[in-house]
């Protein structure tokens, strides 16, 4: 305890220097590994050494010293005493990122079993330093996998499985998802992600018989596909060779499956659905216009961000846009608002910004109540609202008064009181984004010029 409290208050000089530092390095090791029956002397001087990697340069002495031998050892022995687990990982990270690959590579080799362990174990967590925990540890992964060796070993170790449910477990979770999606690409090739992709569309092509075993499989392949189009670096690929395209065919035909009641059918649908959604932006998809009905069944039953995303990213193909609205897509989605969480609301927010791009969808969206809910809405929350939704919030009001054609109707909902309110936020919160700043006088300029911007 004394010393850590040195450590942190005074760094390596406040020990007598780096010999003292190495003396004590030198010696937690030796604890770690001659001692590892000890549970508290071994707790100590893991968190000793967690101290000392906050200090410059002693990162990669607990790396030279052979310390990462002795902690893979206690992380297998005390797997259930989360203190030591929780400064073992933080050394074990501080020791890779600051060793650059080599290092890395090292510690995936050493503890490669352990860390994706950690991974398996917190797959769900809510934890935001563990979060945070978990994303320095897949950087790990992945700089020690963009190695020939590194990523053989990752691979076998079995990190894809278990980074595919964490990136879908905390999809939400940005910091999380970017740090899996960097890991995948360099653990995952292009040449896996086709593999993928022809085993959908040979499956695809048995689907009429809805066959149990064909749909399971199926629906495994389609999971893994859409969130390997989480990661950015393997779209134009997916896309290319008709990744996006197989998801339509299988959409038609499991609407029909799904008619018939057959078994398996609605996971799959929400599967697809889900992928196509994180396909949004790989490119336009011929014959996309024939999931409209799908969609929006899908939308009705289970109005995923996943789902609100796949039709924002249909709306933004004009000759598709027009079979949205009259299919009905602006009636099924505005009664809904009030219902989705938060991360869904901005997602509907921007998919009905993408219906309004056009003037049919305009004032389709404000018929059918949208313009009246998002005011309101806006009225009860802004002052707490999450910065990416009210951002949403206000494009869509911008393309309701550029295509909407009455600003009359707009200042009578109570815009202008909107506009103002979020005025003030930006004016108390000088971290806005500059795109909501930017969103603001686009709605001004909208509603003094509509039609023309």
């Amino acid at each position: 305890s004394c010393i850590n409290s040195v450590v942190e208050s005074a760094g390596i000089e406040g020990l007598g220097g780096e010999d003292v530092a190495t003396e004590l390095v030198n010696n937690c090791t030796i604890v770690l590994g001659k001692h590892s029956k000890k549970e508290k002397a071994v707790g100590a001087a893991i968190r000793l050494l967690d101290s000392l990697t906050q200090i410059e340069g002693m990162p990669a002495m607990i790396g030279s010293c052979g310390a990462i031998d002795a902690i893979a050892t206690d992380l297998r022995t005390y797997k259930d005493n989360q203190e030591i687990i929780a400064s073992s990982i933080n050394v074990l990270t501080a020791v890779g990122l600051a060793g650059g690959q080599e290092a890395c590579l090292d510690i995936t080799k050493r503890c490669g079993r352990q860390l994706i362990a950690l991974l398996e174990v917190n797959t769900e967590t809510e934890d935001a330093a563990m979060c945070q925990t978990m994303a320095s540890v897949l950087t790990v992964l992945q700089t020690g996998a963009e190695t020939k060796e590194g990523r053989q070993i990752t691979s076998k170790l079995g990190a894809v499985k278990t980074i595919f449910a964490l990136l879908e477990a905390q999809s939400a979770n940005e910091a999380v998802v970017q740090a899996c999606s960097s890991c995948l690409t360099a653990v995952v090739t292009d040449a896996d992600v086709v593999k993928v992709v022809e085993r959908i569309q040979n499956a695809s092509e048995n689907l009429e018989g809805g066959e149990e075993a064909t749909i399971e499989k199926l629906n495994k392949d389609v999971n893994k596909l859409g969130l390997l189009m989480m990661c950015g670096d393997f779209s134009d690929t997916i896309y290319k060779v008709g990744g996006v395209r197989a998801l339509v065919d299988i959409i038609e035909k499991t609407e029909v499956l799904h008619q018939q009641q057959v078994a398996g059918a609605t996971a799959l649908m929400k599967s697809c659905v889900t992928a196509f959604g994180r396909a949004a932006g790989a490119g336009a998809v011929e014959n996309a216009g024939a999931v409209i009905p799908a969609l929006i069944r899908q939308m009705k039953e289970d109005p995923s961000t996943e789902t609100l995303m796949a039709m924002e990213s249909l709306a933004k193909d004009t000759s598709v846009l027009t079979d949205l609205i009259n299919g009905g897509a602006v009636g099924a989605l505005v009664p809904m608002l009030g219902d989705l969480n938060e991360a869904e609301c901005n997602s509907g927010f921007l998919c009905l910004a993408s219906f309004a791009a056009s003037a049919a969808g305009a004032q389709q969206v404000t018929q059918e109540g949208g313009l009246t809910f998002v005011v309101e809405h806006l009225r009860e929350d802004i002052d707490g609202m999450n910065h990416a939704e009210l951002e949403s919030a206000v494009a869509l009001l911008s393309n309701i008064a550029k295509n909407g054609g009455d600003t009359d109707a707009l200042l009578q909902a109570g815009v202008l009181d909107i506009i103002i309110d979020t005025l003030n936020v930006i004016s108390h919160h000088p971290e806005a984004s500059p795109s909501l700043v930017t969103g603001v006088q686009n709605l001004v300029s909208c509603m003094i010029n509509p039609n023309e911007i």
